[in-house]
């Protein structure tokens, strides 16, 4: 019996050579164990050694079979991705002036470390055009209500000129209207203008200031007071953080104002053409804002630029406050043209299915109090 189980054994063995496994299955008999949830059928596929096979079973189902010839290598790409960290942007704050600048499309906001609330000089006057556009609202096209120079006005006209006030040329009986008193007030800081513009909105001096501080509660300039419509008090203060603000309400408020302060030079009744006194308006993408120069107050300058990106302009906007060099409001116009122009390497188009944006390519800056890099 034994040698007859022997040689069974090695037909046995013989017959599984060059095979590279044997399987054993045991099938249930259909209906078998129903109580076991998601039985399942098993095939079994035995073959060659020069074969490799790779079996799935499915849940009462069937086996999926896959079979790769020996030596073939499948190779599977996984896609990755990568996430570069904008790095900061390097502004150059000027050293010992309060500044900002700011990208409003873009939601760019920043402040140099150095923000004390000082005297603006004549930038006090874009509030003091903010008060008016919004008590006698003007298109650029339009001339608005008139009036005419009184004995009380070209007295202020005559204070200005002897304590060498910015100014323009007043006549008694002159008329002139609420377009041509922006113009002059903006464009050439005309204060004998500023105090025509309080009287056209037939409030009077302490009511119109108490007007002034009151919009800039609502729109936030918390370090931001006013004693008087020109600029020429040293109590009119703010900061750079606070007028940056302003002036880009400002302008997207008041069409007539970006209109306005984008002119180099405007005609005026009784006096001809007279230049801006804002540094750079026409040059370089330049439109504007506002400057301002006192004693105490120092150049101050107020400056928006536009930047074109492929087909697409973006508006930026800088201030400095405190000059103190021999050129002030100049070397304020050269500070503020500098902090500008450092934004707009980080301006990038692009283009998407649902077409072509600007975007901040360094890291994200919003908030008043310092960012970005630089000196200080």
């Amino acid at each position: 019996m034994s040698a007859l189980w022997n040689r069974r054994r090695g037909a046995l063995l013989f017959s599984l050579t060059g095979v590279l496994s044997v399987s054993l299955i045991v099938v249930e008999p259909a209906g078998a164990f129903s109580s076991r949830p998601n039985a399942a059928t098993t095939t079994t596929t035995t073959v060659p050694a020069s074969t490799t096979t790779t079996s799935t079973t499915v849940p009462s189902g069937s086996t999926t079979t896959t079979t790769v010839p020996s030596g073939s290598t499948t190779t599977t790409t996984v896609p990755t991705t990568t996430t570069t960290i904008p790095r900061p942007a390097v502004i150059p704050w000027p050293s010992g002036l309060s500044s900002a600048v700011s990208i409003p499309q873009l939601g760019i906001f920043a402040t140099s470390p150095n923000q004390p609330t000082l005297p603006i000089a004549s930038i006090t006057k874009m509030m003091t055009t903010w008060v008016v556009l919004h008590r006698l609202p003007l298109a650029f096209n339009q001339h608005g209500p008139c009036r005419t120079v009184s004995p009380g006005d070209y007295g202020v006209y005559q204070h200005d000129l002897k304590t060498d006030q910015s100014n323009v040329r007043l006549v008694l009986g002159m008329n002139l209207c609420e377009g041509t008193l922006l113009r002059g007030l903006l464009v050439h800081s005309a204060g004998d203008y500023a105090h025509m513009l309080v009287e056209l909105t037939g409030w009077s001096n302490s009511t119109f200031i108490s007007v002034m501080n009151r919009d800039a509660r609502v729109l936030g300039l918390r370090s931001t007071h006013y004693v008087e419509v020109t600029g020429i008090d040293g109590r009119d203060v703010s900061t750079a953080a606070d007028q940056t603000k302003l002036a880009i309400d400002l302008m997207n408020a008041e069409p007539i104002v970006r209109d306005i302060v984008t002119l180099p030079d405007v005609a005026l009744p009784g006096v001809g053409v007279v230049s801006s006194y804002t540094p750079f308006v026409g040059e370089g993408g330049v439109i504007g804002v506002k400057s301002g120069f006192t004693g105490l107050a120092g150049g101050c300058d107020v400056m928006a630029i536009n930047f074109v990106v492929g087909d697409q302009t973006v508006t930026a906007y800088s201030v400095v406050l405190g000059d103190h060099g021999a050129n002030p409001i100049v070397g304020a116009g050269i500070a503020a043209l500098a902090l500008a122009r450092s934004l707009r390497p980080y301006l990038r188009l692009e283009h998407s299915t649902a077409g072509a944006t600007v975007v901040w390519t360094a890291a994200p800056i919003n908030e008043a109090g310092g960012t970005g890099s630089g000196p200080t």
